[in-house]
């Protein structure tokens, strides 16, 4: 995914809290060296184990979502979302469905510093 992504679009995604602030604005970012170690990031987490069909609660916070692109308002290559259930990273290429990926403790805190973020994502 890494040679033919030139923007990443990250959006954090609303609590279930309904007390919790509005998200901030999606931010998008061209920096060709931030938005390839983000992909590289995405790249590096492990195929989830856990069953396509475990009963797992949703996260009770927002995430995050990065939509990877060739060019800016160009059509996703590549969407990373999480936390999903049962802490994975849902994940899309081409439009398709992957395997979920297993979400480790220090990505989002990894996306938020590679981007220079300071969202308070739960």
């Amino acid at each position: 995914m890494t040679t033919a992504v030139h923007v990443v679009t990250i959006t954090q995604l609303p609590s279930l809290d309904p007390h919790a602030r509005r998200p901030p604005a999606p931010v998008t970012i061209t920096d060709l060296a931030v938005v390839r170690r983000l992909a590289a990031l995405v790249d590096s987490l492990q195929l989830s184990t856990i069953g396509p069909y475990a009963s797992c609660p949703p996260p009770p916070g927002g995430g995050i979502r990065l939509t990877f692109r060739a060019r800016a308002g160009g059509p996703p290559l590549a969407v990373a979302q999480g936390p999903a259930p049962c802490g994975t990273v849902q994940f899309s290429a081409g439009g398709k469905q992957q395997p979920a990926l297993q979400l480790t403790d220090s990505f989002i805190q990894q996306v938020l510093k590679l981007a220079g973020l300071h969202w308070k994502v739960m």
